[in-house]
């Protein structure tokens, strides 16, 4: 599946069983558990233990796991728990609980805890039980690293953020086309990549839309008072893919009347999904921000009016909305375990919208000016009109 050719070779999905460590390997270094790796590589643990690549298999993914049949769960797992050893311990206990990744106490590095579920360090990173990174390194505790240009480049992250042709497409686009949209923009041209953006200096938090920081650079804003009234901006500056890449997050952008709260506009960002009982899955629409577009609101007030404009990012409104309301309602009733999982993920699920940008725009006066605008950040959004389950 992967985008180039060393790629293809690299990212053999599943990734095969490592086999036996080598006789000479250090014995902590025989394990593939995260916190044997993060007791030598602290910040890239800690980083990555905060990331979603670490949660890639959690309640909403192992409440679906019973149902599905063999073909769509290997699937599902492929990305999810790239390792067979991962996919392995899944497909044979999908209920039992998925342990969490631990730095191990010096006492008990012997026993180092199973591993865990997600996107890991050996995920990425060993082959064989060899070692592979961006560099070159010929001796360190478990052996030789060996060095591949992949790990600096956008192929590496393809082969599970871009959907081969013909793979989970709707009207004719994949659902996760994040490789193909990069590579049509001019970041790509310009040699900008998925780990410029996505893994600054090195680090391994991979942070995308449910980070408000990740999320402001990749759009600017613009918000002035006319003498119409409010106009908002906003332009898909800073990323090399679309705004949203995929189909389950909503951007709201919102303008009002301070004077009168029912005047106000709406525009949603989003490839807007639904779920057909006849059809299954179809797209009702595509309103994203692709690299360099721009789209543009307007609320009419008069000239002794202000207004208010907000932002608001709902990193898995579908999931929220649609997605797990539909299984919970498929389960059978004695499916309690299963229950317990997907509501804990809708709940989840629930809890990372948050306020991107906020802003104020007085009276007209005279003269076209620039709206005050201040950030928001993660937190409950308590106006109604912000909920992911509207």
């Amino acid at each position: 599946m992967g985008a180039a050719a060393d790629g293809d070779a690299y990212w053999e999905l599943p990734i095969p069983a490592q086999g036996d460590a080598p006789a000479e390997a250090v014995d902590l270094t025989k394990s593939l558990n995260p916190g044997a790796c993060g007791l030598c590589h602290l910040r890239q643990y800690r980083e990555w233990r905060s990331s979603l690549h670490a949660r890639a298999v959690g309640p909403g993914l192992l409440g679906q796991l019973p149902y599905m049949d063999i073909d769509d769960a290997e699937y599902c797992l492929t990305c999810h728990a790239p390792r067979a050893e991962q996919q392995a311990r899944i497909l044979t206990e999908p209920d039992a609980p998925q342990p969490e990744p631990a730095i191990p106490e010096l006492s008990l590095l012997p026993r180092a805890p199973p591993e865990p579920g997600g996107v890991d360090c050996a995920g990425c990173h060993v082959r064989a039980h060899r070692r592979h990174g961006p560099e070159h390194k010929p001796l360190t505790p478990h052996g030789p690293v060996t060095g591949l240009a992949l790990f600096e480049a956008s192929d590496f992250c393809a082969p599970c953020h871009q959907f081969p042709p013909g793979t989970g497409e709707l009207l004719g686009t994949p659902l996760q086309d994040t490789h193909r949209e990069w590579a049509a923009s001019r970041h790509a041209a310009a040699g900008i990549g998925c780990q410029d953006c996505h893994m600054p200096g090195g680090s391994h938090t991979f942070r995308g839309i449910h980070d408000p920081e990740t999320t402001r650079r990749a759009l600017r804003i613009d918000l002035t008072r006319t003498a119409q009234g409010i106009r908002l901006r906003v332009s898909n500056t800073g990323a090399g893919h679309a705004v949203p890449t995929y189909a389950t997050p909503r951007v709201r952008l919102q303008v009002r009347s301070v004077q009168d709260p029912m005047h106000q506009v709406e525009h949603i960002i989003q490839r807007t999904l639904a779920l057909d009982p006849d059809q299954g899955l179809v797209q009702q629409s595509d309103t994203r921000l692709f690299p360099d577009q721009s789209v543009t609101l307007d609320l009419r007030l008069t000239p002794a009016e202000t207004g208010t404009a907000r932002i608001l990012v709902e990193p898995d409104a579908y999931y929220h909305a649609v997605a797990y309301p539909a299984l919970l309602a498929e389960l059978p009733e004695d499916a309690h375990h299963q229950r317990r999982q997907l509501r804990q993920a809708q709940a989840d699920s629930g809890t990372s919208a948050y306020v991107l940008f906020e802003g104020d725009c007085g009276v007209w006066s005279g003269q076209q000016a620039r709206c005050r605008l201040r950030e928001g950040g993660l937190g409950p959004t308590t106006d109604a009109a912000s909920r992911v389950d509207r």
